[in-house]
């Protein structure tokens, strides 16, 4: 019921804090569905590079579940504004995460954004390259 709320918001196009906020702390739900669903819904009503919405979401990046952590890292990449150096550092912090999930979701995401043009995505994939652990180096060589 509360998720079909978030909908019929996000429908309307209402950007509030507190719709804003209520489709962030879905992205933390157990259930996959919900969280896509408060992902596309976030998506639908958050400007690009709303400074809010980032916010929020970048503290889902320290979620126990890997599976939030790679929706979180998704969503965050689509909503940020184009060439946002944060957006970029966060995705090579996740090079580092301890889950291959969301390290293999990190080296996508950098390749994507090195594909178009920033430069910073292929620097942080760079900086990894000789790190410690063998999954941290592969996931920066895939980026």
């Amino acid at each position: 019921l509360a998720l079909e709320a978030l909908r019929l918001l996000a429908g309307g196009g209402l950007a509030d804090p507190p719709t804003i906020a209520a489709c962030c702390h879905c992205l933390e739900d157990e259930a996959r569905w919900v969280r896509q669903d408060a992902s596309e819904a976030l998506l639908d009503i958050a400007p690009r590079g709303d400074t809010m919405a980032t916010n929020l979401v970048v503290e889902c990046l320290r979620h126990q579940d890997p599976d939030v952590r790679v929706l979180a890292l998704e969503t965050l990449v689509r909503l940020s504004a184009d060439g946002d150096a944060g957006a970029v550092a966060c995705a090579g912090l996740c090079l580092e995460d301890s889950s291959p999930e969301v390290r293999d979701s990190a080296a996508r995401v950098l390749t994507r954004l090195a594909g178009q043009g920033h430069a910073q995505a292929e620097a942080e994939a760079a900086k990894r390259a000789r790190h410690e652990h063998p999954g941290v180096r592969r996931a920066a060589a895939e980026a």
